[in-house]
């Protein structure tokens, strides 16, 4: 079975990701510990939601690094409470997802959360794409877009270790957004694989990496806005013109959530070989009684990927509500 619309679990750890860092944050700037534990509870909420969330508190170093904070032993023993949160949620997700890298090799990994990075720059700079899950036929081929997402990746993560040696206030604020966008994507790495297909990246999986890079566009407005006049004036035209142009893809997309029907829709707009959103699509039709229309959508699927078995035992449903007991015993034959 595939969760579809269902499931909020990436919307709820984002938003309590974000209600930790604001009370770590306070805490930094007030001295109250009791903002602390409130960090501590709302990390812990976030982790139950989902446990790709667990780097925050690393974050968080780079928060103390921001407001001047001395004494690297106490900022780790601040947050040995977080660890203790967060290890055995750790331990139990890996357990559960440790089948995942196994068969997909190394190489095969590396190349897809290039691509993933890339990808979510990308989205995040212009977001016309938009799709649940974003399909990766098999092989992997290398071709110049991996190349090109491994330089960029590469590139990246040399500026990224590279701000950690930026000593002024600013460069120390644009090493945090930088480090939270790559400890928050890295995680979603392991989620390559699903019912044994593979996909590059997921547009749910960029809610908290988006808040680094808000971070380094909340900068650069400032920076334009500080320059003369007509900079300035230059640089709050294109941020509203940017605002409403995202507000108008917003509504947008949340059209495609109306129903299952619609959201299907448009994933197979944008990519008509996936083979999960066909084999559900399939499904809507067979749950109409409309096999011949669900066989159509499910040989679309197989073909996109003779491996997707769900393909397969949907389609000798569809044959099933048929009468044909000759082609359902083919399909689970195959």
């Amino acid at each position: 079975a595939v969760l579809w619309a269902s499931s909020r679990k990436d919307l709820l750890a984002a938003l309590f990701s974000i209600c930790s860092m604001i009370a770590y944050v306070t805490y930094l700037q007030e001295g109250d510990p009791k903002k602390r534990w409130w960090s501590i509870g709302f990390f812990a909420i976030a982790l139950l939601a989902k446990v790709s969330v667990f780097p925050l508190p690393l974050a968080f170093i780079l928060l103390d690094r921001l407001e001047n904070r001395s004494g690297l032993k106490m900022q780790l023993l601040d947050k040995i409470p977080y660890a203790i949160v967060a290890v055995p949620l750790i331990l139990a997700g890996a357990f559960g997802g440790s089948q995942f890298l196994a068969p997909l090799g190394i190489m095969n990994f590396l190349i897809l959360a290039a691509k993933s990075t890339a990808f979510t720059l990308s989205q995040l700079a212009w977001p016309s794409r938009l799709s649940l899950l974003h399909y990766q036929p098999e092989p992997i081929a290398f071709d110049f877009g991996v190349v090109m997402s491994v330089a960029v990746t590469i590139m990246l993560g040399l500026i990224t270790l590279w701000s950690l040696c930026w000593k002024s206030s600013k460069g120390r604020l644009t090493s945090f957004g930088l480090w939270l966008f790559c400890l928050m994507l890295a995680p979603t790495f392991a989620a390559a694989q699903k019912g044994g297909l593979l996909f590059f990246a997921s547009d749910k999986y960029a809610y908290l990496p988006a808040v680094g890079i808000m971070v380094l566009v909340a900068l650069g407005i400032e920076y334009a806005f500080m320059k003369k006049k007509p900079v300035a004036n230059a640089a709050l035209v294109v941020s509203i013109a940017i605002a409403c142009g995202f507000a108008f893809l917003t509504t947008k997309q949340a059209q495609s959530w109306k129903n299952d029907d619609v959201l299907l829709a448009s994933i197979l707009t944008k990519d008509p070989t996936n083979p999960i959103a066909l084999a559900n699509k399939g499904l809507l039709l067979l749950e109409d009684k409309k096999p011949d229309e669900a066989l159509v959508f499910f040989d679309a699927a197989i073909a996109s990927d003779p491996h997707y078995a769900i393909s397969h035992i949907n389609a000798a449903s569809a044959y099933r509500a048929k009468g044909d007991a000759e082609a359902v015993l083919t399909m689970y034959e195959r």
